[in-house]
């Protein structure tokens, strides 16, 4: 008997369980994956977090980051146990305001949906950082509510931003050179210009990996990981690495962006 009970209460939960399944609403189908779908945006894969660094007190981390999926990063912070995670930055991305279906206006859109947004961040003090947006300078309290401040040098092209070791001086790149500024905040500031190698490159149209300055401060590798500077222990001087293309020969690459096909010289140093 208590057999016969076992399997009446076991078929009785299977039926309940059945009926409570067909009740439920189905689930929206996905949609296909399509080549279409893998290359728009957003992204259906996310954007990875990038160029993670710790506060000075190791209390906090901050990083680069897009949590639905575009290019265009912001400034997040997380305590160091993980909580906390919230961003630092609302930048936005801009579209051209042209009209028309020209392949100019295309190119244009094309680069604004891939914006990247910050580009760079480190930290000055526990509570207080620096970040490249645009190619400016950026300082920005980790304090809820407090809007970021343009650091007074505000030239257009700023890279491979460092801290002096006694935190006084910011060090970036421009224009191929390298300068410093004063750690200053909100003010008119006058920057440094410490070297004077900076050489435009030869092409005609601004793309493309090979379009880079004929002399500059730089790794002179693309997509080289090492930085291309550094200050010595007591921040009295900067060791720099200079690059000079000037021998490399000069190749023809064709360009048809614009209304005509233009032919662009770039120097590159094999076929």
């Amino acid at each position: 008997m208590l057999c016969v009970a076992a399997r009446a209460a076991a078929s009785a939960v299977i039926l309940i369980a059945s009926a409570v399944a067909c009740a439920s609403p189905a689930s929206p189908p996905l949609p296909a994956l399509t080549p279409e779908r893998v290359a728009s945006l957003p992204s259906p894969i996310g954007t990875a977090p990038a160029s993670p660094v710790w506060s000075p007190d190791s209390a906090r981390i901050a990083f680069l980051w897009n949590d639905i999926g575009w290019p265009l990063k912001q400034v997040w912070v997380a305590n160091a146990d993980g909580t906390g995670r919230r961003a630092l930055t609302d930048v936005t991305r801009v579209e051209p305001d042209m009209g028309g279906g020209s392949t100019a206006l295309l190119s244009a859109r094309a680069a604004a949906r891939a914006q990247p947004g910050v580009t760079e961040v480190l930290w000055t003090s526990p509570r207080e950082l620096i970040y490249v947006y645009q190619g400016h300078l950026w300082t920005q309290s980790v304090d809820p509510g407090v809007k970021a401040t343009p650091i007074g040098f505000q030239e257009q092209g700023v890279s491979d931003v460092s801290l002096s070791p006694d935190g006084s001086r910011i060090a970036f790149l421009l224009d191929g050179d390298l300068w410093t500024v004063p750690r200053a905040a909100g003010q008119t500031t006058r920057a440094d210009r410490l070297t004077s190698l900076g050489l435009p490159g030869i092409g005609r149209v601004r793309l493309g990996t090979y379009n880079r300055a004929d002399r500059e401060v730089g790794t002179g590798v693309w997509g080289a990981d090492w930085p291309p500077y550094a200050w010595s222990p007591d921040g009295a001087r900067i060791a720099f690495h200079a690059v000079d293309r000037r021998h490399i020969r000069k190749v023809p690459f064709p360009s048809y962006l614009g209304d005509e096909t233009v032919v662009s010289e770039l120097r590159r140093g094999y076929p």
